[in-house]
């Protein structure tokens, strides 16, 4: 999958992944994050590891893009006001003036934050920027914000790849070479 301009990983911020989200998770919010990703909605075993299976899950777009278009407006502001930020973060003041947060009150937004991070889809970070360092950030792990900008274009690539010899080589000549890199 290629990497976006906008990723963490650009930004060589180790801390901002899956692994790091669901590792800060108890138990509690653990068991919720496997019951929000399942996508089968089926109990798994106890001796499995539950964080695997549920980075697992968060890295598959047929599971990922429903869940994340089923949020609801407030969390999706946020998710894709995260989207378009540099390193998929931002601070509580940028999130409070955010397209669709403006009117949102600071309550409103700590409970859309909490159900958010509850379900390994946001986390809490140090900013690596210069201006913020060190500075705490909400951020999108980057293989989820990875794959959300990788499906938005897609999404928005899909009519042209579908109707242009020009899309229609391009997406063939990414798909061949893809092919040739697994």
């Amino acid at each position: 999958m290629p990497v976006s301009n906008h990723s963490a990983r650009s930004n060589q911020e180790p801390s901002a992944n899956l692994n790091s989200a669901l590792a800060d998770l108890d138990r509690t919010d653990l068991d919720e994050v496997v019951r929000f990703w399942n996508p089968k909605e089926k109990p798994i075993g106890r001796s499995d590891d539950r964080r695997a299976i549920a980075e697992a899950w968060m890295q598959d777009p047929a599971i990922v893009e429903p869940r994340i278009r089923d949020l609801g407006a407030r969390m999706g502001a946020i998710v894709s006001f995260l989207q378009t930020r540099d390193g998929y973060r931002a601070d509580r003041m940028e999130l409070l003036s955010a397209p669709g947060l403006e009117h949102c009150s600071q309550k409103n937004l700590e409970a859309a934050l909490n159900h958010l991070r509850r379900r390994a889809i946001v986390m809490w970070t140090l900013d690596p920027r210069f201006e913020s360092h060190g500075m705490r950030v909400l951020a999108l792990p980057v293989e989820l914000g990875d794959l959300l900008h990788e499906l938005d274009r897609n999404r928005a690539h899909g009519l042209f790849d579908a109707l242009t010899l020009r899309g229609y080589l391009e997406a063939a000549s990414k798909s061949s070479s893809a092919a040739k890199g697994a």
